[in-house]
C-alpha cells in the first residue's frame, strides 16, 4: 500500500469550529499568510482498511471557499504548498478534495510543478462514474434528467455516461460555447438558464460554485434533487420545509466499508467523500493510472472502471428512496 495525501480546505465557518475543537493539532490561522497549511491528526495513519493499518494523511489548505474565488491565485499557490508538504511526509499518491481540484484546473496546473512519479489524482472519476449509476437508477421510470454544472469536469462525463444510456437530458450551465458543444454531443437540449428545470424530474448538481443556485421554486412537484456539491448549491433546508414533496439524495458519498478516517469529515456515520475513497482505492490496489488521466476532464471509461472496481471492496453509497419523498442524506 502506498502513502497518499488527501488535500481539503474548510468548507464554511462549520468546518472550523470542528476542526479547532476535534483536531487540536491543526494550525487554522486564516488571516496569517506566513502559515498556509498543517496536517490533520499529524503526522500520520489515518485510515484502516478493512482492519489493516493504512498510511495516508488529511492536509488542509484553511481558507473559505470564498476566499478562494476572491483570492485564485494565492488559493493556488497554496495548494501548491500543501502538496509539497504532503510529499515531504513520504506521499506518493496526492487526491485533490472539495475545490482544491477546480482551482488547480482539473489538477493539470501542478503537473509540471511536482516530480513525475508522484500521482496526482482529483478523485473526480469514481465522482463521476457513481453519480451516472446512481442517477441511472433513481431516474428508472421517471423521464427528464437536468444537469447542472454540465460542463464542469465530473458534470460533462456523467452527461456523456446518461446520454449512452439513452436518456432524456437537459444540459444546464452557463459557458454557452462549452455547452452547445456538449449538447451536440450528447445528443440533448440545453439551457444557461437555471429556471429551466422546472420540468425535470431529477436534477443532478455537478458545479464547482459556492452560490446557493437551487431554491424550492426551480423544482416541479416531486422532484429528486441528486447534488454531489460541496459547499451545497442547494437550498436544503427551506426547501425541505416548503416542499415536502421533494427528496434530496446526497451523492458523491459511498460506504466507508472497513475504513476508518481519523478526522470529523461532518459526514453520516459509515460514509465517505468518493473523491477521498479514489485515492484510498488507488493507493490499496496499485492501478496503473497516470495524473494525466486522473485529472482533467473526465474519461467516462475510466470514471465507470473505477467505480465497478470500488463494488469489490468499497460498496457505492446510495440511500433509498422511499415511497413517500423527504430529506435523503
Amino acid at each position: 500500500m502506498k502513502k497518499w495525501a488527501f488535500i481539503v480546505h474548510p468548507r464554511d465557518v462549520f468546518d472550523l469550529k470542528v476542526a479547532s475543537s476535534s483536531l487540536g493539532r491543526t494550525i487554522l490561522r486564516l488571516l496569517s499568510p506566513k502559515i498556509a497549511i498543517s496536517i490533520f491528526n499529524a503526522p500520520r495513519v489515518l485510515c484502516s482498511v478493512n482492519g489493516i493499518a493504512g498510511d495516508g494523511i488529511l492536509v488542509t489548505v484553511p481558507i473559505l471557499p470564498a476566499t478562494m474565488y476572491q483570492r485564485p491565485k494565492y488559493a493556488r499557490q497554496k495548494i501548491l504548498e500543501a502538496v509539497n508538504l504532503g510529499m515531504k511526509n513520504g506521499c506518493q499518491i496526492v487526491g485533490l478534495g472539495e475545490l482544491t481540484a477546480p482551482f488547480t484546473d482539473g489538477g493539470r496546473w501542478l503537473l509540471d510543478k511536482i516530480p513525475p512519479d508522484i500521482l496526482i489524482t482529483t478523485g473526480n472519476s469514481l465522482t463521476a462514474g457513481n453519480s451516472a449509476n446512481d442517477l441511472l437508477d433513481i431516474s428508472s421510470g421517471k423521464d427528464l434528467i437536468a444537469l447542472i454544472g454540465a460542463t464542469g469536469s465530473i458534470g460533462s462525463a456523467v452527461a456523456k455516461i446518461l446520454a449512452q444510456e439513452g436518456k432524456n437530458l437537459l444540459l444546464v450551465a452557463r459557458n454557452e460555447k462549452k455547452l452547445k458543444l456538449m449538447a451536440k454531443e450528447c445528443g440533448c437540449h440545453y439551457s444557461t438558464a437555471i429556471d429551466d428545470i422546472r420540468n425535470a424530474d431529477v436534477i443532478g448538481v455537478f458545479t464547482s460554485s459556492s452560490e446557493l443556485l437551487i431554491s424550492s421554486d426551480h423544482l416541479k412537484h416531486n422532484a429528486v434533487v441528486y447534488d454531489i456539491t460541496q459547499p451545497s448549491n442547494v437550498d436544503e433546508g427551506t426547501i425541505g420545509q416548503e416542499r415536502e414533496d421533494v427528496a434530496f439524495v446526497k451523492g458523491g458519498l459511498i460506504f466507508a466499508n472497513g475504513i476508518r478516517i481519523g478526522a470529523d469529515l461532518r459526514l453520516p456515520e459509515g460514509k465517505m467523500f468518493s473523491c477521498l475513497a479514489e485515492t484510498i482505492v488507488l493507493a490499496n490496489n496499485g492501478l496503473n493510472f497516470s495524473s494525466y488521466e486522473l485529472t482533467g476532464p473526465v474519461n467516462p471509461e475510466i470514471a465507470l472502471f473505477l467505480s465497478d472496481r470500488v463494488k469489490e471492496g468499497f460498496p457505492i453509497f446510495q440511500e433509498p428512496l422511499s415511497e413517500k419523498a423527504g430529506m435523503y442524506f
